[in-house]
């Protein structure tokens, strides 16, 4: 298992990482902040599984008060791409 300082996600809102910390950027100027982990498993360089796990910890404008968290599994694939599954709850958006 190879473990990972900077988090592998598919999350189109998370346009900003540093180490575990993200930031998505959202069109209208307002930021949401994430915690992840993230880990990958590797065959001869190749992904074979993946996970992580994320905490939506606040934000600015109307996602100030946002808490939540979720997940994603994925698995790689001959082509050397990989497809993911993610889940995600959330509240305090206004």
């Amino acid at each position: 298992m190879l473990a990972h300082d900077r988090p592998i996600h598919t999350d189109p809102l998370v346009t900003g990482c540093l180490d575990s910390l993200c930031v998505g950027h959202l069109a209208n100027g307002d930021h949401v902040h994430y915690a992840y982990t993230s880990s990958v498993n590797l065959t001869e360089g190749m992904m074979t599984t993946g996970s992580n796990k994320f905490e939506i910890t606040g934000g600015t404008g109307k996602f100030k008060a946002i808490k939540g968290k979720g997940g994603c599994t994925g698995k790689g694939n001959a082509d050397g791409s990989s497809t993911w599954t993610c889940t995600r709850t959330y509240t305090g958006v206004k």
